[in-house]
C-alpha cells in the first residue's frame, strides 16, 4: 500500500494496555508499506512488515513475491522450531499429573543450586510420597491411584508460589524445589500443604504425604547433597508415621 491509504487504515493504536483513539504517529514517515502473513498450514506464525520512508513506489509486484518466498521459508523455519518446542517440552512432562518430571527435575536443580551459590541465596527441597499409598491401588484399583496422583499435584501446585516449581519424581514420589526458602519458610510451606491436603476430598479420607526437607544456606553444597538430605528426611518421617 502507498501512503494516503496507510494513513486511512491507521485509526489507533495500544501502547502497553492503552488504547489511543489516533494514527500511530510512524506512520506520518512511511510512504510505502508491503507485508505478508507468515503461515502454515492454516496457521499464523507471524507477520513480515517492510517499510519504504522515501519512495513511494519503492514496492513493486516482484517484491510482493520476493516477500512471498521469504514468509514461506521463515514459516517452515518456525514450525520446525516450534515442533522442537514441542517435544523439548514432552520429554519432561508426566503425562498423567502435567508436572514436569525427573528429567526436568534433574536440570531444573542444577540451574536452581548455581543461581544460588552466584547470589548467595538459600534454596529449599521438599521430596514427599503419598502415606499409605499402596493401600489406595490395592482397595480401589488403579484408577483411584492416578486420581489421587493427580489431586496431589492440583493441590500441592496451587498452593506454593509461582516461583516455586512442583515434580512428579516418579510412582507416587513429588519434589518442590523453592527458591530463597531458608529451612524456617520451608517448614511452613510443608504445614501448608499438609492442611491444604486435609481440606481436599478423596475417597478413603484425606491424603497425607511424607515429607523431607533440606536446604542450602549461603550458597554452599552441592544439588546432590540437597537431594541425598531431603530424602533421608522424607524416609526418617515415613518411618515414624
Amino acid at each position: 500500500v502507498r501512503e494516503g491509504v496507510l494513513t486511512a487504515q491507521g485509526s489507533g493504536y495500544f501502547r502497553g494496555e492503552q488504547w489511543t483513539p489516533e494514527t500511530l504517529p510512524s506512520l506520518q514517515g512511511i510512504t510505502a508499506n508491503i507485508g505478508a502473513p507468515i503461515l502454515y498450514a492454516g496457521e499464523v506464525y507471524g507477520f513480515l512488515n517492510i517499510d519504504s520512508a522515501s519512495d513511494a513506489d519503492a514496492f513493486a509486484e516482484d517484491s510482493l513475491e520476493v516477500v512471498r518466498a521469504f514468509a514461506a521459508q521463515a514459516a517452515l523455519l518456525l514450525h520446525e522450531a516450534n515442533l522442537r518446542e514441542q517435544i523439548h517440552l514432552a520429554a519432561r512432562a508426566d503425562l498423567l499429573t502435567g508436572l514436569p518430571n525427573r528429567r526436568a527435575f534433574t536440570e531444573t536443580l542444577e540451574r536452581e543450586v548455581s543461581r544460588a551459590r552466584r547470589h548467595g541465596e538459600p534454596l529449599s527441597l521438599i521430596v514427599a510420597d503419598i502415606r499409605r499409598f499402596k493401600s489406595v491401588n490395592d482397595q480401589l484399583g488403579h484408577p483411584a491411584g492416578d486420581e489421587a496422583l493427580t489431586l496431589v499435584a492440583r493441590v500441592v501446585r496451587a498452593t506454593v508460589r509461582t516461583e516455586d516449581t512442583v515434580f512428579r519424581w516418579g510412582g507416587d514420589e513429588f519434589a518442590l524445589l523453592l527458591p530463597r526458602t531458608d529451612a524456617a519458610a520451608a517448614v511452613l510451606v510443608r504445614e501448608r500443604l499438609r492442611a491444604a491436603l486435609r481440606a481436599a476430598p478423596f475417597t478413603l479420607g484425606p491424603l497425607e504425604l511424607n515429607m523431607g526437607i533440606a536446604t542450602l544456606a549461603g550458597g554452599q553444597g552441592s544439588g546432590e547433597q540437597l537431594l541425598h538430605e531431603a530424602d533421608a528426611a522424607m524416609y526418617r518421617e515415613k518411618r515414624g508415621a
